[in-house]
């Protein structure tokens, strides 16, 4: 593949290619990215890439092993129970704490994310990236409702590996159907303000996402 980068911000650009073979597991979990090998196939000198790996690894991506080498990181389903405990912990605090104000208009927001969602399960061609996008939005307007950007910049961290595993490895019509009804009756909830009524509905949603993405990883070797 010629992976040669003509433009002129290569730091950026080289962060973006090696994040998207990652999560795209052209690198496949647990293997070791040489710099100088990777350097040369993208006709680009070391420094680049060494800051394009040091944010990889504040990512999550990579696991840089003193000694060792830069290793890409595994999906386990111990990471993924940590991931979603970890947004559980985030959205139930923020849908908790949301005011009557934008209570409204995150009602709003969360019927127009369902019904685009809705709008692709019921099309001839399911599009599951198209309807992953829109679950995506959903759960990240409830986030961006607490108006702290310390919360929202550490929820971007922990969906951002999430997001793409979920395209490439956890598409399934039925869940996402099921996943749908689940949404509708949380913004009931919301409609009528009870708020830990909602809580208590959608950290049922996300525990049944969780044992169902863990299911997965162990039916296929317990690491991707």
């Amino acid at each position: 593949m010629n992976l040669k980068i003509e433009r002129q911000d290569l730091n950026e650009q080289v962060y973006h290619i090696l994040k998207n073979q990652i999560l795209t597991r052209e690198y496949k979990g647990g293997a070791r990215l040489d710099l100088g090998d990777l350097s040369d196939k993208m006709g680009v000198s070391k420094t680049p890439v060494k800051l394009a790996i040091h944010r990889l690894a504040n990512d999550g991506l990579v696991e840089v092993v003193s000694r060792s080498g830069t290793y890409v990181a595994q999906l386990t389903s111990k990471r993924i129970a940590d991931v979603m405990d970890a947004r559980i912990m985030i959205e139930k605090w923020c849908i908790e704490h949301v005011t009557k104000e934008d209570c409204e208009q995150l009602v709003v927001q969360l019927t127009e994310h369902v019904q685009r969602a809705k709008e692709n399960l019921e099309s001839q061609h399911f599009d599951y990236q198209q309807f992953l996008e829109a679950d995506v939005l959903f759960h990240k307007a409830i986030v961006t409702m607490s108006h702290n950007p310390l919360i929202m910049n550490q929820y971007e961290l922990l969906n951002s590996f999430l997001y793409v595993s979920r395209i490439f490895h956890f598409q399934n019509f039925d869940r996402s159907k099921e996943g749908m009804e689940e949404h509708d009756q949380l913004i009931e909830e919301m409609k009528h303000d009870r708020l830990q009524q909602a809580s208590d509905l959608l950290v049922a949603h996300l525990e049944k996402s969780k044992r169902y993405m863990m299911y997965l990883i162990e039916e296929n070797g317990g690491a991707i």
